[in-house]
């Protein structure tokens, strides 16, 4: 049997008796966790993009436990948050760059049918920007996005290919939005422990809202040239459910859909 004592607990007897009834227990105190170097660790990489071990977010996990007195366990748990949030951004950005990165181009693009430039001369006079048509095309990004998300959350997304990306979200489908499963051994620092007990399982759901607006940029562009674009912004809204908390996070992508470098000079108006 393992035993799992909090910072407030330095020493146990190893064994219990009842009677005739022994139990002889592998402990584990949280008092021999430094939590302030734990911490710093964590933050550390973090801020330098780098994964968490599972030793490291399992660590995360009961952070709290590992100070002594009620009011450091308090202002353990608000610090442990923080960070849970850090991870949460991490493994959601690069969760939604899958989804959109193996979303195909829901149609082909007519360049002509975007921008239309009308020159008087060797200048330009206006520019016509389709935004009707911009938005249409998004609306069809946007259904694609929610079709997948939906499958992926549903547990019935099969991959199309064998590409690494594609195995990831059928992975994630099949386990229902686990990203990471610790066992609890690892908490004893014993080697020959590390694999046993119950795993703890590390979970998210999503709830996506998905939106797409256009852009439009004129600019001058070095000597006597135009730089013209017009983009997608996909905005995507999720709901996330860890062990510590629950929030809402707003992610931000953008969508080329032609970038131009004309000779002439930035007209005096355009118009959509």
């Amino acid at each position: 049997m393992i035993v799992i004592y909090t910072a407030d607990v330095e020493k146990a007897p190893e064994e219990f008796s009842a009677g005739c009834l022994s139990l002889k227990m592998e402990q584990a105190f949280l008092s021999k966790i430094d939590p302030e170097t734990v911490q710093e660790e964590i933050r550390e990489k973090l801020e330098h993009g780098l994964p968490l071990s599972d030793d490291e977010l399992m660590k995360l996990i009961i952070l709290p436990l590992t100070y002594k007195g009620k009011e450091k366990k308090k202002q353990a748990v608000k610090e442990a948050v923080e960070l849970a949030k850090k991870i949460a951004d991490k493994e959601i950005d690069r969760f939604c760059q899958i989804v959109i990165n193996n979303t195909p181009f829901p149609a082909k693009l007519d360049h002509q049918e975007l921008i239309r430039i009308n020159r008087n001369g060797n200048e330009i006079s206006t520019i016509n920007f389709n935004t009707n048509y911009a938005s249409s095309i998004g609306a069809k990004i946007v259904n694609e996005l929610d079709e997948l998300f939906s499958s992926v959350e549903e547990g019935v997304y099969k991959k199309t290919d064998n590409s690494f990306y594609q195995r990831k979200l059928e992975k994630i489908s099949k386990d229902g939005g686990v990203i990471a499963s610790v066992p609890i051994g690892m908490l004893t620092d014993n080697p020959f422990l590390a694999n046993l007990g119950p795993n703890i399982k590390i979970r998210y759901k999503t709830i996506s809202a998905i939106t797409s607006t256009v852009n439009k940029e004129i600019k001058s562009y070095g000597v006597n040239h135009v730089m013209v674009s017009l983009t997608l912004t996909i905005k995507i809204k999720m709901m996330v459910l860890l062990p510590f908390y629950n929030e809402e996070f707003n992610k931000s992508y953008e969508y080329p859909l032609i970038i131009e470098i004309i000779e002439g000079e930035v007209p005096n108006w355009y118009q959509n």
